[in-house]
């Protein structure tokens, strides 16, 4: 990752596409924002067009893996399957581990070809007692300049993150903050 560039945030979004994807995408370019998606191989079938989208406004894409599976609980073999079926589809550097989970030697082997990206802020948009505006002021509340903040693109999320994007957007406004798509060197 490139070193924190003053008032630049990262906004991602985890487990896309979704039928949420196409308006996520659009509402952050309408406002001059870029975000990096993390994508599950298994769910680009569903929505291919998404794709066009996100790189058409110039987001990010990378890797989530196929079928979301949780590297400490995946033996290598398996790990490495499942990355080579969601690599077969998606043209990028960049990988998150889904739940951040990954056993040293498939950390080790994916280094080789491969940028891993974590983040600092996950607000928990997941969570079913958690608003808008709860997600927002912890975002908000967090953030500095080369934060990674994890949203998810699903179908359990997307509504809430539809709700959250404009105050959000509207908050990073108010305090210099903008976001951009992740790179890998």
């Amino acid at each position: 990752m490139n070193p924190p560039i003053e008032g630049v945030v990262h906004l991602s979004f985890d487990d896309g596409p979704s039928t949420y994807t196409e308006q996520i995408s659009r509402l952050l370019s309408d406002h001059g924002h870029r975000a990096t998606f993390f994508l599950l191989g298994s769910s680009i079938g569903n929505h291919p067009e998404a794709i066009d989208t996100m790189k058409n406004s110039g987001h990010g894409i990378g890797y989530h893996g196929h079928a979301h599976l949780d590297g400490w609980k995946t033996d290598d073999q398996t790990f490495k399957e499942d990355f080579q079926q969601s690599a077969s589809l998606i043209d990028s550097r960049l990988y998150r581990p889904p739940y951040g989970r990954l056993t040293c030697g498939q950390y080790r082997w994916l280094r080789r070809t491969h940028e891993v990206v974590m983040w600092d802020l996950m607000p928990g948009d997941f969570k079913s007692d958690r608003s808008a505006e709860d997600i927002r002021k912890h975002i908000l509340d967090h953030a500095k300049p080369g934060s990674i903040i994890v949203l998810h693109d699903n179908e359990l999320c997307g509504a809430k993150v539809l709700d959250l994007l404009p105050l959000l957007l509207d908050g990073f406004q108010k305090k210099g903050l903008r976001s951009e798509a992740l790179s890998s060197h």
